[in-house]
């Protein structure tokens, strides 16, 4: 780090602002493309950048100074003291970190380091245990984007926890798996450089909602963090559409902003806060303007009905077009800079393009802005490398105006030799909000959940909602059988808005699925050009998703790539003592419903008709914390109606349970609520074939091609379906690669086998075969001919150009337990596991999810008062926990100490799952940092830790949850342990 005051300050001019900037500089070089961070390769940099801070008097001060060092992401501290910022140590070395780093705006006292190269957590994963397994060996930890929060932590984006995203890579480039890593929220105490690990700084994951990239996470006045997220769900995107995602510092009430449903592939990104409250933020193609589009504004709080159901209404000022192909657009969204667009050519007339706004005093805005074509993409005709420099917008425009010609922007810094980005005014946050620092929110506390059915530090959560009737699930654009190959003219059911499956009338809806998604590890990759795994690739390639991906780490292959299982299966229509349909409201059948869910878990939710198929389905992944309740959605895809209120449904006044298949006194229906923690619902038919549960002795349930669908096909299809019987369309008895059932049926895109397509050539996706929807069983030709009917709502003549159903010849003989089983394995991907030992132990059916570990008591940082009773809750949903290998470890001086000493786990009570686990100390040292670690593993071997630094003044043994004083009030009296009771809780609080 070099800090250097420019000789050049005597010829510098003052700046037409009255405030101070630090800005980054990335030298400029003719004819190159340079390698800025963004929504779709935020990995990729190139060294040079350095940070510098732009005086008033229009001199300039280096305060890093970068040669192969590149420094990104700066964000000013509430004072205006401090900046902090991401550098990647080496810029030319992929396996150079990026990190955390602060200093001081006036560079007094040089760099403070504050996140470090703790190694990636891909060993917690079962099997891991080779060196090659470690993502360490091929990539670098990428912590970038890092801002403040009022409670004195810091909220960023890394890639630790050595996950790859489902569908790995890029538009770019799918081959090389290490670059694919998911980047999620991650919190870290700030400090002044003693932290020197992880574990000393606090340091944990935010949320878990995100499997593929969260970016550039941002203080809301309100609170909230809101950040760009990247959810290509079900295959829904291939391109980075990212939007954005807002959530409460805590991990909870995690909510999509801006919705995920464009027909054109724009990234919303870089997004920041006038002091109006208005949010400012970029919107660009994912390539090919080096994140450069336009500045898009809209207010954060627009009432309880916050979308559009169509795009917003305001044309681009030069080309006429719409500005936003968005269904479900955010009121009042616009586009600030109609002068140009967010196209991957360039910008119209010349006119320039925007990124990486920042708030600055009374309303005014600074930018970044490139004038010129701002493209580098041969095939549009105009190529030209970034000219970026610092501009302003003014107030009245940045507010309510419009900048329809750039020469409206007050120019600060354009140079000839740098590219000026990430601008910020080095001011307090009072100077610009009126108000010290974000608002503070409530967290969720583990030991008061807002919920009496959640147990103190119980590491479970409640979701559910208040009707599957008001829902906006239906595709705007129809549902051709063929979708077209265009992203900006296809329909979208299923690719980008809408996920029905087929025509659905209410009545249709039974229950609801709670499916949960298992993340995936990094390990070492099978490669196709690395001869000790070309023989492995070679033996799976035609079971890929995409024939680009040269390297990969999967053990598995399904229609989506993710590995979605079944937590629940559950019942929505309600019936009174009386046997009498339950109303909501609304006069409606009520379908409200609350589950217990283990938190920490990815999950969403399906609607499904009473033979447990698909009826509709989210398309964005859920996340919880401890304690946390989630009833809040106001129906099921609910975005530009109103929201229909929870309170006073069934669920909410904890109405009994009656389910056909369970007593009851089942704990699994008491108080109203379903607890499918350690046991899974699914749906089935009694003998009276009236709808009914079953309960399977496990937390999740997974549907796999050899082990369930196979034998089926071998018992009930082979005999009529095989290569002898010149009469039928679908042979099932080939065991090639490429003639095997499950090529047959999933696929057989090109129509290699079989009728010729509708369309004379081939399958569009979600189409994946003659026979096979993908995620839709309603809609897939072999369940209707298993059913006997057609099951999408539709008659034959309803559809021009689909396929019609025909009644099946000679009866089948699958029962309709197995025809659940086939409609289950379509709706949740038609996973397949590789063959032999390709990938053993990261397959589908293999158990890859770390089991959760949550210190609710102690928490991290100084407290007054601990009751010296260390509450830890630990769950695994899916091959339970390994209670042998608990361990617990206090190190009570961990600046200057031995280090993490093991402590006896005798006598804690370990034999539920989930559990609260309790151990007692009454010797801890006060006024003195502690560490505390506890270590589980599940019974697949996976394991999961975690720690909390913290400090106390006083020891106050005894403390007891004031949740304990309602049973007690009636019995009080002036009595002694009354008394003593009551002074035991006071002394806590």
């Amino acid at each position: 780090m070099l800090l250097t005051l420019f000789s050049m300050t005597l010829f510098a001019q003052a700046l037409p602002v009255d405030y101070d900037i630090v800005y980054v500089r990335w030298p400029r070089t003719a004819g190159v493309a340079p390698e800025l961070p963004q929504g779709e390769d935020m990995y990729r940099v190139e060294p040079g950048a350095d940070l510098v801070l732009l005086k008033r008097d229009g001199s300039e001060v280096v305060l890093v100074d970068c040669t192969t060092c590149c420094v990104q992401d700066p964000m000013l501290s509430f004072d205006g003291n401090w900046v902090y910022y991401t550098k990647m140590l080496d810029a030319t070395d992929v396996l150079s970190p990026s990190l955390l780093f602060k200093i001081r705006t006036d560079g007094q006292g040089g760099e403070i380091q504050l996140t470090f190269d703790d190694g990636f957590r891909t060993a917690n994963h079962q099997g891991n245990d080779e060196l090659t397994d470690d993502l360490g060996n091929y990539f670098s930890i990428r912590d970038m984007g890092p801002a403040p929060m009022p409670d004195g932590r810091i909220v960023f984006t890394s890639n630790r926890n050595g996950l790859i995203g489902f569908i790995q890579g890029t538009n770019r480039n799918l081959a090389w798996v290490p670059e694919s890593g998911v980047a999620q929220l991650f919190v870290i105490d700030d400090h002044g450089g003693e932290l020197t690990s992880g574990e000393l700084a606090n340091l944990r994951q935010l949320e878990y909602g995100n499997l593929r990239m969260a970016l550039h996470p941002f203080m809301l006045k309100d609170g909230r963090i809101l950040y760009t997220n990247w959810e290509p769900v079900g295959r829904k995107f291939l391109y980075a559409m990212s939007t954005l995602f807002a959530v409460n510092p805590d991990g909870s009430a995690l909510r999509a902003i801006t919705e995920p449903h464009d027909h054109h592939k724009n990234v919303d990104h870089f997004a920041t806060q006038l002091t109006s409250g208005h949010v400012i933020h970029g919107q660009y193609y994912p390539r090919n303007n080096f994140g450069y589009g336009i500045l898009a504004r809209f207010p954060i709080d627009v009432g309880p009905v916050e979308y559009t159901a169509d795009p917003v209404d305001q044309a681009n000022t030069y080309n006429g077009w719409g500005t936003s192909y968005r269904n479900f657009d955010r009121k009042e969204w616009v586009s600030l800079t109609t002068h140009t667009d967010p196209g991957d050519c360039e910008a119209p007339n010349d006119s320039g393009k925007y990124a990486m706004p920042a708030a600055a005093p009374n309303n005014a805005l600074l930018t970044a802005y490139s004038p010129g074509k701002v493209n580098w993409f041969d095939a549009c005709g105009g190529i030209e490398t970034l000219r970026s420099g610092i501009y302003l917008v003014p107030a009245d425009i940045a507010e309510t105006g419009f900048v329809t010609d750039p020469n409206q922007l007050v120019p600060i810094l354009n140079s000839d030799t740098y590219n000026e980005i990430w601008p910020r005014p080095v001011v307090s946050y009072q100077s610009i909000y009126g108000q010290p620092q974000p608002d503070r929110i409530n967290p969720v506390d583990p030991l008061l959940p807002d919920d009496s059915r959640l147990q103190p530090a119980e590491p479970s959560a409640i979701v559910g909602t208040s009707s599957l009737y008001n829902r906006e699930s239906a595709p705007l654009g129809g549902d051709p059988f063929e979708q077209s190959g265009s992203r900006e003219i296809a329909a979208g059911n299923w690719l980008i808005q809408g996920a029905d499956s087929g025509l659905i009338a209410d009545e249709d809806i039974y229950a609801v699925r709670i499916v949960g998604v298992v993340p995936k590890p990094f390990r070492r990759p099978i490669d196709r050009w690395d001869p000790a795994t070309v023989d492995a690739w070679n033996a799976v390639s035609h079971l890929l998703m995409d024939p680009r991906m040269d390297s990969i780490v999967d053990g598995y292959a399904a229609t989506h790539q993710e590995r979605w299982k079944i937590i629940a299966e559950i019942p929505v229509r309600k019936r009174n003592a009386q046997g009498q349909v339950v109303l909501d409201q609304a006069g409606n059948p009520d379908t409200s419903f609350a589950a217990k869910v283990p938190a920490h878990t990815p999950f969403f939710f399906q609607g499904i008709d009473e033979n447990g198929m698909t009826l509709f389905s989210e398309m964005t992944w859920r996340g919880t914390v401890p304690g946390e309740v989630r009833t809040d959605c106001g129906g099921c895809h609910a975005h530009s109606i109103e929201p229909f209120p929870y309170r006073g449904t069934a669920s909410w006044r904890r109405d009994p349970l009656a389910v056909n298949g369970l007593a009851d006194s089942d704990p699994m229906i008491a108080n109203g609520l379903w607890d499918v923690i350690e046991k899974t619902p699914l749906l089935t038919r009694d003998a009276q074939n009236q709808p009914a549960i079953q309960v399977e002795d496990k937390g999740m349930i997974d549907v796999e091609y050899h082990r369930d669908i196979l034998p089926i096909l071998q018992n009930r299809c082979v005999g009529c379906h095989h290569s002898d019987q010149s009469d039928t369309s679908l042979v099932l008895d080939g065991t090639g690669p490429l003639d095997d059932p499950y090529f047959r049926l999933v696929r057989d895109t090109n129509a290699t086998f079989g009728p010729t397509p509708p369309n004379g050539s081939n399958y569009r996706y979600p189409q994946l075969t003659r026979y096979i929807r993908a995620m839709q069983s309603r809609q897939s030709l072999l369940v209707w001919k298993l059913m006997g009917s057609r099951l999408d709502g539709r008659s034959n003549d309803t559809r021009p150009g689909d396929l019609d159903f025909e009644p099946h010849g000679p009866a089948h003989n699958a029962t309709p337990a197995e025809i659940r089983t086939i409609a289950r394995w379509i709706d949740l991907g038609c996973a397949v596991d590789f063959p032999g030992e390709v990938h053993a132990g990261y397959r589908y059916t293999d158990d890859n999810l770390l089991p959760v570990v949550h210190i609710a008591s102690p928490k991290p940082g100084h407290q007054a008062r601990f009751d010296g009773v260390l509450k830890v809750g630990l769950v695994d949903v899916e091959s339970g926990i390994d209670w042998d290998s608990l361990q617990i470890e206090i190190d009570t001086d961990p600046f200057t100490g031995p280090g993490l000493q093991p402590v006896s786990t005798d006598g804690i009570d370990v034999t539920d799952d989930p559990t609260v686990i309790e151990r007692q100390w009454e010797d801890l040292p006060r006024n003195q940092d502690i560490l505390l670690a506890v270590t589980v593993r599940d019974r697949a071997g996976n394991r999961n830790r975690a720690t909390v630094r913290f400090s106390f003044e006083t020891l106050a043994q005894g403390c007891f949850n004031p949740r304990d004083l309602w049973p007690l009030l009636p019995q009080w009296s002036s009595s002694e342990a009354s008394v003593l009771d009551l002074a035991r809780l006071v002394s806590c609080l």
